[in-house]
Order: C-alpha cells, then structure tokens, then sequence
C-alpha cells in the first residue's frame, strides 16, 4: 500500500522525470488529470488501472474530495496508487491537499516534484523569467483568483509596484481583469506582456505585447494559458528557439507499427512537428518455414548455405527469437557469410554479436543483389529470410545468375483491426515507410488524402506504391531508412 502524488511537467511528454517514469511503472492504479498529456501513459505498468479523473471548462469528472476517496480506497485495497498531475504536484495542483488526507490515515505517500509550467513554458517560448540586468526575482500567481474579491490571497500591490517578473497561471478567463488591477496598482501601462497558449506542445501560441494593449485590442486566449508580464518577455525576439524550428506546428502522420515508430518520431518532433501515430500493419512472427530447416543442434541444415540474407530488422529479430525457443544461438552460422539490406538491420544483427559480411551504400533489394552478383555465384545456395509480402526482385536478381534461393517467410504482415477517418486529423503530410503501409493505410483510412498534404516515400519500391494509388509523390527519402525519410521531411519543409 503506498501512494505516489507524481508531478508530470507541463505538457511536453518528454518532460517528466526518471522518478516519475519508474514509479508508473511499478503502479496498479493511476489516475490522471486533463493537463497531462496522454503520451506519458505508454510508461504506465500495462496490467494497471487507469483512471480519467480531469475536468475541462469548469466540469470536474470527480470532485476533489471523491478524488481523495478514490486514492485512499485503492490504497486501502493493498493497491500501489499513482496520482499522475500535469505541471508539479504542490503548485496550484491540490497535491498538498491530498496528502495531508493520506497522512491522516496513515497511508504512506512519496511526493515527485514535476517541471512546472511556469518556468518550461516561457522557456519554450523564448523567454527567461530572470535575466542578469532586467530581473533578479519573480512571482507566481494563481490566474484564477478574481481580482477585485473582497478576500484574496493576492498582495496585487506588491506585485504591481515590484520589478520582479510576474507569472500567472491559469488566467484565461481573467486575463482583462488582472491587467487592469495591476495597472490600478501602480504598474505601468506599457509592461511587457506575453501570453502563451498551450505551451511546450507543438501547436504552442504566443501573443507579445503591453499590459494596455491587452485591453485596447481586446486580446483573449483559451486555456491553457501562461501570462508572463515584466521586461524578461522583450527577449523573446532574440532567444525564441521552439516557434521556429522547421516542423513547428507541423502535423506528421506515420504509418508504421507502433514498437519501431519511437527513434523516427523523435527525429520529427524534435524539429517542432505533432507526430501522430497510425499503425497500419501488424507483425507476427511465423517459424513454419525456418522450422524446416532448423529443428534442434542435431537436425540443422544451415551449413549447406553460402549466405544467409536479412531484409529487415524484424527477420533479424524473429529469427534469432527462434533460435532461443530452440535453445540454439549463433554458432550454428559458423561458415556462412551475412548480407544484410540497410544499416538499421546491421545494427540488429550486432546487438546479437555478429557484424555483416555485406551491406549495399543503396539500402534497397536491387543494390544489395547487384553487390552479391558481382562474383560468380553459380550454384551457391541462398537462405532468404524476409516479410511474407517481400518483393522478389532480389530472389529473382540471383536466380538468373544462377543461384540457388530458398525463400523463408519469417513474419507475416497483417492489416490492424483499427478504422480511422484520417481526413479529420488535418495533417500536414503522409509518410509510408513500405508498400504494405500504403495498401494498408487505404484499407483503413481510405484513398482520399486533401491536395495540401504532402506525401512522403522511404523509398522507390514505396514511392511506386504511392504514386500508383495517389498519382504523385512529393518527398522520397536518398537513404532508404526511416532516418533518412525524417531528414527528407525535415528538409522539404526548411
């Protein structure tokens, strides 16, 4: 029975602790709020409960108090409780209040701090909230105290007439009514203000300008929303780094499966885009074919192969899998040389301690069988172990030269029991990262993409896919990978 109170920082999904992660992980129930982005929940323990718990516009799922009754129930029940709360947990976030109903009943609890909003939000808008010579100090206020209440928490006069910084949060809805208090109070009409909306996300907003003109051009912003008011908010026009990076507000949609989407997705939301995740195939391994030919240590006929050929990382994967469902591993390669198509793939062959004999500067089928038939290769036998959808452009490259292939479908490419009308999504382009990802997203989604969206190809045989449904293709990647495609991306939209 324990209870963490987790701080899940301001909205970038990277932007959450080591601490925090852990504990997630280690937890039975976790329930959430509505400024949390739901990203952080892949870092969830997968048999856990998760609990929706946030409220939009004023409407709360539960209460506070019956978010109180919750927790403790879970806990009561021997359940490792995580109480997942956007920003910090202690600032503005009724984390206090609920551990001092924990500590009231005995229930043991660990505070994570979290980063809060009010220091990475201006920092992602290109303001520092203290600067040698403008500011050495600054405050944070509730933006939802009304101002002219007759008790407030707020020393207005303080904050007007200080130099420091001032940081609301949370002041959407009274953001006319705290400018014209603070210049009542003594601060200057021409106060540099910003207001930043949904901030560290890749559809961040940022409005710059003074206190009076806040009233004068009657500017509003919805929620969420950061109000930074003092000198620092000038500096913008010279530090401003995430607004401007080449994928700001950029919506990208992939189609890959999901467990080998994260290293390109970074990639792309590192340059400023929304990555959003369309799964368009499934994987499953199939070990009928290499059953054949490999059963156990004494039934192997391996050795009668001169090469042994991956396409893919996931061959590589599956393939040594069943090895160790066979109590096998890679001695049983001793002789036979490795081609490989790509580094990525050469990259999973070495985490299972072998380097690739052969692989072509071109990562495609072709390049790879023109590389292999330079030398005579008549009579040599070939172990091909590739996706049951594979093209036979290799196989057949080696086949006129005389070789002798055994194909092998080591995992099978499946459609996703998922439909999805993509043309709500309003992205900005389509990257396919193989044919099947093509055919399939048609199958899901349809084949009307908007003339605006901009389609993009890991390579030749994709784009070919491509261009035979859509009728064009607008970025094909040089390097045939799917870093490659994200620095074509990236490069088209520079």
């Amino acid at each position: 029975m324990k209870v963490f109170l987790i701080g899940a920082g301001p909205g970038d999904s990277e932007l959450i602790t080591l601490k925090a992660v852990r504990y997630l992980k280690e937890a039975d129930f976790v329930i959430y709020d509505n400024l949390v982005n739901k990203k952080i929940l892949k870092h969830v323990n997968p048999y856990a409960e998760i609990f929706y718990a946030g409220k939009e516009g004023g409407k709360h799922t539960l209460k506070q108090h019956e978010i109180n009754d919750l927790v403790i129930k879970k806990a009561k029940e021997g359940k490792i409780v995580a109480r997942l709360k956007g920003g910090d947990p202690l600032l503005f976030a009724r984390g206090g209040e609920e551990a001092v109903a924990l500590r009231e009943l005995g229930i043991p609890f660990v505070i994570v701090p979290g980063i809060t909003s009010a220091f990475a939000v201006p920092a992602y808008s290109g303001i520092p909230i203290t600067q040698r010579g403008y500011v050495s100090y600054l405050t944070i206020a509730t933006g939802h105290e009304e101002p002219d209440k007759e008790e407030t928490f707020i020393d207005w006069e303080f904050i007007a007439k200080s130099r420091a910084t001032n940081v609301f949060l949370m002041g959407s809805e009274n953001l006319s009514s705290i400018v014209n208090k603070l210049i009542e109070c003594g601060r200057s009409p021409d106060t540099p203000i910003a207001l930043i909306r949904h901030g560290t996300y890749p559809d961040q907003e940022t409005w710059t300008g003074t206190l009076k003109e806040i009233n004068e051009k009657n500017i509003t912003m919805s929620p969420p929303l950061i109000i930074v008011i003092g000198k620092v908010v000038t500096l913008r026009e010279k530090i401003k780094w995430y607004d401007i990076l080449p994928l700001f507000n950029k919506k990208i949609l992939i189609t890959r499966y999901e467990d080998q989407i994260e290293e390109f997705e970074y990639k792309l939301s590192d340059m400023g885009a929304e990555v959003i995740a369309l799964p368009t195939i499934k994987i499953e391994p199939d070990y009928s074919g290499i059953g054949k030919i490999v059963r156990n240590s004494r039934d192997c006929s391996l050795q009668e192969y001169k090469w042994l050929i991956f396409t893919s990382a996931n061959g590589v994967k599956y393939f040594f899998e069943y090895l160790y469902s066979k109590a096998l591993d890679s001695r049983i390669l001793t002789g036979i040389k490795i081609g490989v198509i790509g580094e990525k793939t050469a990259r999973k062959l070495k985490e299972y301690g072998i380097i690739a004999d052969l692989i072509p500067q071109e990562f495609t089928s072709k390049a790879l069988g023109e590389k292999l038939i330079k030398n005579d290769i008549t009579g040599q036998k070939f172990l091909l172990l590739r996706a049951d959808l594979a093209t036979d452009i290799l196989p057949d490259m080696l086949e006129e030269k005389g070789a002798i292939v055994n194909k092998i479908d080591i995992y099978k490419i499946k459609l996703p029991d998922v439909k999805q009308n993509v043309n709500s999504l309003q992205f900005d382009c389509l990257a396919f990262t193989s044919p099947a990802t093509v055919r399939n997203f048609v199958e899901i989604a349809g084949d009307k993409v908007s003339q605006n969206t901009v389609l993009a190809s890991i390579g030749p045989v994709t784009s070919k896919e491509v261009n035979k449904i859509f009728n064009r293709v607008d970025i094909e990647a040089k390097e045939h990978t799917l870093h490659g495609l994200a620095e074509a991306i990236i490069n088209y939209f520079k």
